[in-house]
């Protein structure tokens, strides 16, 4: 899987996602179209809103392990 370009395209609303912003950090989030943030999870599970327009960058979920 590669990175998509939020301003190539946008995930569809509500499924969750690997995002990265211009903070510098990673993070999967729920995209919600409705809401000017996305609900995000970093990778101590830290919850926090990132506003849509400091998010540059995403790609979907890889599938779950088989086994």
């Amino acid at each position: 899987m590669e990175w998509i370009k939020c301003s190539e395209r946008m995930p569809e609303s509500g499924i969750t996602v690997l995002g990265y912003c211009v903070c510098n950090s990673n993070f999967s989030g729920i995209y919600t179209m409705r809401k000017p943030v996305i609900e995000a999870k970093n990778s101590k599970q830290d919850t926090r809103l990132i506003k849509h327009e400091r998010v540059t960058h995403w790609m979907p979920l890889p599938e779950p392990p088989s086994e």
